[in-house]
């Protein structure tokens, strides 16, 4: 039985992939997933920070929908190729990821996974392996990750640049320490 994938999952799917597996080699979607590593973070993210976030239809498993999904990305003649994913995303993190961070965090649960991949992006951003950054905020979002002093600092001024992070998470502690633990967990490979 197929289905019917949204959207805004697929679309936080493939970011997801873009920032963990860019930097572990993989050049598309479905090698980002053959890495144990990404898999089982992405795993991690769709069944305890998204699947909360996105009410299922009527009548749909979310388990079986989630394998549904990442059966469709690890599908190797897809292609989709991680580069491409890798523009704008101050503006496309901003949109899908960020009302999910949001909201988890007015749950009061926290959104470790989320955090990870915003840590990823502020990597990728800072010139981490991967694709090249085209990002409109980039010499912004790169100048505060420069800040002098570790994660937790660059944490703060990262998520301080309030055109992108907005208030709620800049203001956030649960989420700035999230942000910093995955920078540490990065740094440390």
């Amino acid at each position: 039985m197929h289905i019917p994938l949204p959207l805004r999952t697929q679309s936080r799917l493939r970011w997801t992939l873009r920032y963990l597996g860019g930097p572990h080699g993989a050049t598309t979607v479905a090698e980002a997933l053959r890495d144990d590593g990404v898999a089982q973070d992405v795993r991690r993210l769709l069944d305890e920070d998204l699947a909360p976030t996105v009410p299922p239809p009527p009548g749909v498993d979310v388990a079986a929908y989630i394998e549904t999904m990442l059966a469709r990305f690890a599908n190797p003649r897809l292609g989709h190729p991680l580069q491409q994913i890798a523009t704008d995303g101050s503006e496309k993190l901003a949109a899908r990821m960020f009302p999910a961070a949001r909201e988890r965090l007015r749950a009061g649960a926290e959104p470790r996974w989320i955090a990870l991949v915003v840590a990823a992006w502020g990597r990728h951003l800072a010139g981490g392996p991967g694709p090249e950054v085209r990002d409109p905020r980039a010499d912004v979002l790169r100048a505060a990750l420069a800040t002098p002093g570790g994660p937790q600092r660059r944490a703060a001024a990262f998520l301080g640049v309030r055109d992108v992070f907005g208030d709620e998470l800049a203001e956030s502690a649960v989420f700035r320490d999230l942000v910093a633990e995955g920078m540490a967990q990065l740094e440390r490979g």
